[in-house]
């Protein structure tokens, strides 16, 4: 009797949960979530495509799902290497200035600044990134990438504070911090 109750309860619940997910596929943001789908499967070339036809068709943009998907509009982008990605990204700000999307978007655009050494550009949008809403492996890279984009560009004193926040760290970023900060204390 027992094991008929648990076989039935765990009936009920997993068939309850298909049903959610293929509601969630046909519903009025069913584009959205195919979007996402392929965006967590890094597709970004077909998660951009479903993400630009969701939001033709939503215009409200005070909508959370439309916002969402303005964001990962926008990250796909980036992560395409289109040319008007920043532009995308930058005016996704404007629009949203206190979403909780935006210190991610200051990163991922300090990063992918980082990525193509314009270490200016780099400095510009780390300087706006809040490193406390941050986890510690972000805040890691943050920390170095920031450092290392000062070093670059000859600001030695900005450099050694950056470094100096993460080389006694246990993260993957600290030994390499840890090189730089010498370098610079050794030079002084």
């Amino acid at each position: 009797m027992k094991k008929l109750f648990l076989f039935l309860t765990f009936s009920v619940v997993s068939l309850s949960g298909i049903c959610q997910a293929s509601n969630k596929h046909q519903s009025e943001y069913a584009d959205f979530y195919r979007a996402e789908d392929l965006f967590d499967k890094k597709q970004y070339s077909n998660a951009i495509d479903e993400f630009s036809s969701f939001l033709e068709a939503n215009k409200n943009s005070e909508d959370p799902i439309y916002i969402k998907a303005r964001y990962y509009h926008g990250i796909c982008a980036l992560k395409l290497y289109n040319n008007n990605a920043i532009d995308v990204l930058e005016e996704f700000i404007h629009d949203y200035p206190e979403n909780v999307f935006v210190n991610e978007i200051y990163l991922k655009i300090a990063n992918s600044y980082f990525k193509k050494k314009s270490f200016k550009n780099s400095i510009k949008y780390y300087a706006l990134v809040d490193d406390r809403a941050l986890d510690t492996k972000k805040r890691s890279e943050f920390y170095f990438k920031m450092g290392y984009s000062n070093f670059e560009k000859g600001d030695r004193k900005k450099a050694k504070y950056a470094f100096e926040k993460i080389k006694d760290d246990s993260a993957s970023y600290s030994n390499p911090a840890l090189y730089y900060y010498s370098h610079i204390c050794y030079s002084d």
